[in-house]
């Protein structure tokens, strides 16, 4: 959703209004296609929220959605979205009211030198974010629009972000606890720059299609853009994914996580709990070697952002593909018109980048796997015997650790059944009566 309008829009709810004598409105300050935002104050207390509302007569509800999942979620203690505080309904709209928030990663990215991180930021704020995801799966939820606008930071601790955005949350669990088989086609769902190739091709999307776009965040974090973002088509979009969809061209001279995230991630399909801990080992392992410290401030944090040493700024000389880009404004949207041949010289660049033996790349990569228990055969290219069995003791490695993130998942599934039975039909039946919706 829109942080700021762009132009001007009818608003839904008029300032100065006061909902059920308790919220009195204040300033619209975003809007998308579904919905707007406003800055509210509860009237005794004078402590600002924020109310969401979308107008009546749509054929999907969006918000019906997203206060029944958010409802679930903090009904499991999920920590990853705000609290849901109140909702209603006027003749123009229904509303739920709920934490205000401060400025989302997509405008504090926007903001830096280049429009993207330090590498410190990056890896700290990927497990911060990667965390929030942990939290939604294991209470059994997936979000399906995962991006930088959709993470939000607290307004009272700046380091401390939130998701928010689950109109297009799904519950993955059935009424038995299991994950639910996966249709046969489903329509899209997500943001083109930012979706799973699960979402290009419409089949049904699980945890793991979270984690791929989290993953496309990580890199437009570091290096300030992605191979596709210069493209406004969703099939062209699809297109180059589809070609860059291996750790050595993608990855191509990032930082070495990158390729063993990558790698990870296409070991997982749709009923696959993922490993989240393995994951962050990862990244703290790559911390570690660039020789940055995880704790120290975000970017955003520090007061002239424009102040970086040589150590924070990640070298994109190592990546042409990525340095290409940032000839180039990049756009905020969904997509842009196709500059021409820009994906063309950008093709020309990874190739060049990702020549190296296989033997280099092991090296290069060794002590990051021995750190987290994955031999570097398991991602590099090659069809040997040894390459065979060194994939199959990794995929009995990754395959005890899902286990051991299932059992937690599970526990948490049998919460939540249990609480399903004793509160959220009632919250259902209340939306329906509030929202004068059928579901």
């Amino acid at each position: 959703m829109t942080t700021k309008p762009k132009k001007e829009v009818a608003p839904l709810l008029r300032k100065g209004s006061v909902l059920e004598k308790k919220w009195k409105i204040e300033d619209l300050i975003g809007w998308g296609a579904f919905g707007q935002v406003f800055v509210c104050h509860h009237v005794s207390s004078r402590e600002k929220y924020a109310v969401k509302c979308e107008p009546h007569g749509l054929k999907q509800s969006f918000l019906t959605t997203e206060v029944i999942s958010m409802y679930q979620l903090q009904t499991l203690r999920c920590r990853a979205v705000p609290p849901l505080i109140d909702i209603g309904r006027t003749s123009k709209c229904n509303y739920f009211v709920t934490t205000l928030l401060g400025n989302d990663i997509l405008k504090l990215k926007n903001s830096q030198p280049q429009r993207r991180f330090s590498i410190q930021t990056t890896l700290s704020l990927g497990i911060a974010l990667l965390d929030l995801l942990q939290s939604m799966h294991l209470a059994g939820f997936i979000h399906r629009d995962i991006k930088p606008a959709n993470f939000c930071i607290d307004r009272k601790d700046s380091h401390q972000v939130l998701l928010i955005d689950c109109g297009m949350a799904r519950r993955i669990i059935n009424e038995t606890g299991d994950i639910r088989a996966p249709r046969s086609h489903a329509g899209f769902r997500g943001t083109a720059r930012y979706a799973s190739l699960s979402a290009h091709r419409f089949t049904d999307l699980g945890m793991v299609d979270d984690l791929w776009s989290w993953f496309y965040m990580l890199i437009e974090f570091l290096t300030g853009s992605l191979p596709w973002s210069h493209s406004g088509a969703r099939a062209d979009i699809q297109a180059i994914k589809t070609k860059y969809h291996r750790p050595e061209l993608l990855c191509a001279g990032l930082p070495q996580c990158y390729r063993i995230i990558m790698a990870y991630l296409l070991s997982l399909d749709y009923s696959s709990i993922p490993y989240h801990g393995f994951i962050r080992e990862v990244i703290i392992s790559e911390s570690e070697a660039q020789g940055v410290i995880l704790d120290d401030p975000f970017d955003w944090q520090i007061p002239n952002p424009r102040i970086f040493s040589d150590r924070n700024r990640y070298d994109l000389s190592l990546c042409p593909v990525y340095a290409s880009f940032l000839k180039k404004p990049s756009s905020d949207s969904e997509g842009t018109s196709d500059p021409g041949n820009d994906h063309q010289h950008s093709t020309m660049a990874l190739a060049e980048a990702s020549h190296c033996s296989v033997a280099d790349l092991s090296q290069e990569l060794g002590d990051v796997m021995e750190h987290v228990k994955i031999d570097p055969l398991d991602i590099l290219p090659g069809k040997s015997e040894e390459r065979e069995l060194k994939a199959e003791l990794a995929k009995q490695t990754r395959e005890k650790r899902e286990h051991e993130e299932r059992t937690k998942f599970l526990a948490k599934k049998n919460l939540f059944l249990d609480q399903e039975e004793e509160d959220t039909e009632d919250e259902v039946e209340r939306v329906v009566d509030v929202f004068g919706c059928c579901l």
